[in-house]
């Protein structure tokens, strides 16, 4: 029986009882490296280490994908390694993932956060997730397109590690605009969650997987 493994934790976390669903943590270099992996097995990744522990390489992947194993990404590290794995044959999915593809250059820090390290959950904000939230305040017009250009250029400039609910607040403030808004948009929802979720639906295993 094929098992469909999901690596998340970060944009998401899910859990599910179904016997062919394998949730694991976020994904670092070595976990594909694994046996337990067998032909028509599917794996989705959706959240993985950046600097904490080494990352997933594409060496990983191709010897999978090699075997028959099924590899698909979305919304952090699996978006970015959809996009440099898409000769391999790795899928992605969503938002962040069709964005990425479109850029020349691509750091792996617009998606990277700091997190707690117990149950990785993030502690500052991704860059994408920022800039998809002011795009947001500018479509409703809660904001003109100079405090929305100025704050796209403030947040770029911070490191991933300072990107927290005090740097945005300021971010605000500073612009005149609310300074609770900005945040109160992220911790409604961010890009990363709906485009994992977007991911989970693609493969047909939303009815077995419970967003918590």
């Amino acid at each position: 029986m094929s098992k469909t493994h999901i690596y998340s934790g970060t944009s998401i976390q899910i859990a599910s009882s179904s016997d062919d669903i394998v949730v694991h943590p976020p994904i670092a270099r070595g976990c594909l490296r694994e046996s337990r992996f067998k032909c028509n097995d599917r794996i989705l990744i959706i959240d993985g280490f950046f600097h904490q522990k080494e990352a997933v390489d594409l060496t990983e992947i191709r010897r999978l994908i090699g075997i028959g194993v099924s590899i698909a990404g979305a919304s952090s590290m699996g978006a970015l390694r959809a996009v440099e794995a898409q000769s391999l044959g790795m899928k992605g999915f969503g938002h962040i993932y069709r964005w990425i593809r479109r850029q020349i250059i691509v750091d792996d820090e617009i998606v990277a956060q700091l997190v707690d390290p117990r149950n990785f959950q993030p502690i500052t904000f991704a860059l994408v997730d920022v800039i998809y939230a002011l795009r947001t305040l500018k479509y409703r017009k809660l904001i003109d397109f100079r405090q929305y250009s100025e704050l796209v250029s403030v947040v770029s400039e911070r490191h991933y590690t300072e990107r927290d609910l005090d740097m945005l607040r300021t971010a605000m403030r500073k612009v005149g605009a609310d300074q609770e808004m900005l945040g109160d948009n992220l911790k409604a929802g961010t890009r990363k969650k709906s485009d994992a979720m977007i991911a989970i639906k693609k493969l047909g295993i939303d009815s077995m997987v419970e967003v918590l």
